[in-house]
């Protein structure tokens, strides 16, 4: 019976055209996206929320300290900010290092705007397929099929673009694991830098691609 809230960075009318340019198909969507911000800018929701949910999202924050710290202000005391997070072993981001908490940390206090250049590497170079039963049986792909030299300088100019025109680019930041996932937010308890605390997880399902982590606001 309680009130749901819709927030995305695209209209209705612009999820469903990336969708078809993508030659994606889209189960549903919402008729009415009651909050949008091309870049993802939590600040303009003015209410108050006992559940925030969102899915295959907070991978794609750059500053995941000040994501939970915006999540949190949208949280009344005691709600739920449930969260599907894709498993990097079974994803596209397989060949990726976990993200450490120093990583994060840096982000935070240095307030990145745009996407780091080492994000764009890794997202370029080390580039794994999205095929989680495959991963799960251990076949992972050609490992080296992108480390050549032309595309290592398209990167480069791609994220140089994008700080020449201010432009967001689409991609993976976080690269966790259930267990990886849990210790990044008890650690980042103990530094009190978030009173989200890790409520409860699922861990993720053979022939998935992703994990369930539920955080509660103390």
């Amino acid at each position: 019976g309680g009130r749901v809230k819709y927030f995305d960075v695209f209209t209705p009318e612009e999820l469903k055209q990336r969708a078809a340019r993508e030659n994606r198909t889209i189960n549903r969507v919402p008729e009415k996206i009651d909050y949008v911000s091309p870049i993802g800018d939590l600040s303009i929701i003015d209410e108050k929320f006992d559940v925030v949910f969102s899915s295959h999202s907070i991978e794609h924050q750059m500053n995941l300290i000040k994501h939970l710290q915006e999540v949190e202000n949208l949280l009344n005391d005691g709600g739920l900010f449930v969260l599907v997070i894709p498993d990097k072993r079974y994803c596209l981001d397989h060949l990726k290092p976990e993200t450490s908490l120093p990583d994060l940390l840096a982000r935070y206090f240095e307030d990145v705007k745009f996407r780091p250049l080492f994000d764009c590497m890794k997202d370029s170079l080390l580039f794994a397929h999205n095929n989680s039963v495959m991963h799960w049986f251990g076949m992972h792909g050609d490992t080296n099929a992108r480390m050549t030299p032309e595309n290592l300088e398209a990167t480069r100019k791609r994220h140089r673009e994008s700080l020449e025109q201010g432009k967001y680019i689409d991609m993976h930041s976080l690269h966790v694991s259930p267990r990886s996932f849990e210790r990044i937010i008890n650690d980042l308890n103990k530094l009190k830098l978030t009173r989200l605390q890790m409520y409860r997880f699922c861990h993720t399902i053979w022939g998935r691609i992703e994990f369930v982590a539920v955080l509660k606001k103390v």
